[in-house]
């Protein structure tokens, strides 16, 4: 069974983006709710009724991302990015400006294609609006980061090391 691509899921509502974080735990951290509900400091039975109902607190709900997603390669604040989105804003992450690895860029690219694909078959009336907001939210997420290395290419940092 393939592995879910984490980098390229969008919530697209905040049931979804709290089910999002809690299957990114399970899969990529091997936490259950039973794990996550004991490191929040809440009962089972309260974190299912707020994933149920997508009503948790602002102060569990920094934690619970925190958890989720934590510092894993493949982990994103879903309810942050929905809250963003839902309000007309693009959020991107600030880049750590890391050097591009070749298929980073070449993943890059496919993706790229994929969006002008999408966008030509909108134009051709045969396309999905939706996913295409969703895939240039994303592919413009992906160049941000990009920004950020190529401006670390031209000011290389010294080598401070013996």
């Amino acid at each position: 069974m393939n592995s879910r691509n984490w980098k390229r899921e969008v919530p697209n509502s905040l049931n979804h983006a709290l089910r999002l974080c809690k299957e990114h735990s399970l899969e990529k951290k091997n936490l259950s709710v039973e794990r996550i509900a004991d490191r929040m400091a809440t009962s089972v039975d309260t974190l299912y009724k707020w994933l149920g109902s997508g009503k948790m607190p602002v102060n569990q709900l920094i934690n619970y991302e925190e958890l989720t997603a934590g510092n894993s390669r493949t982990g994103r604040p879903f309810v942050t990015e929905y809250l963003a989105h839902s309000q007309g804003y693009l959020l991107i992450k600030m880049p750590t400006g890391r050097q591009a690895e070749h298929t980073d860029v070449l993943e890059l690219n496919i993706f790229m294609q994929q969006f002008i694909a999408e966008l030509l078959s909108l134009q051709a009336g045969e396309g999905d609006a939706e996913q295409a907001i969703t895939t240039v939210k994303t592919l413009i997420q992906d160049l941000a980061f990009q920004h950020k290395n190529i401006e670390q290419h031209q000011s290389p940092q010294l080598d401070l090391g013996e």
